[in-house]
């Protein structure tokens, strides 16, 4: 957890891939194609290992990394976590993956973003979008 608070606030993000590990690039010949794990993110590792602190650091960090899709499977955080939490096997893992599931589908659906600036200003009562929505909205 310290580690990855000290890279977060050194600038790195999680929701950029991280490539592969400096030990193996001294022999990249291999296209993203090839290997695309190497496109997976810190939220997508965090996800598939079961690390819940992680996660939320993550999430804490920016919320943009809600909306990564995993390289593999094209799925975002929450459906990998629910579908990692289908083929566990025993019943702590399950729990594990289903509480991470609960935590970013929550993040997902229900969070919501105030906008009052620009066009909405004039409006009396505050304006909100959904998560996906806002991501689209920036990108």
């Amino acid at each position: 957890m310290e580690l990855g608070n000290i890279v977060l606030q050194l600038g790195a993000r999680s929701d950029y891939p991280v490539g592969e590990h400096p030990s193996r690039q001294w022999s990249s010949g291999l296209m993203t194609l090839d290997m695309p794990e190497l496109l997976k993110c810190p939220i997508h590792v965090a996800i598939e290992r079961g690390q819940m602190k992680m996660v939320d650091l993550f999430i804490r960090q920016s919320i943009l990394c809600t909306q990564v899709l995993h390289p593999i499977s094209g799925h975002l955080p929450y459906r990998l976590a629910l579908s990692l939490s289908a083929t566990c096997k025993t019943k702590a893992e399950k729990q594990t993956y289903k509480q991470i599931y609960l935590y970013l589908f929550d993040k997902q659906f229900n969070l919501k973003i105030p906008v009052n600036t620009g066009a909405f200003e004039s409006l009396k009562k505050p304006t909100f979008f959904s998560l996906p929505r806002y991501c689209s909205i920036i990108r």
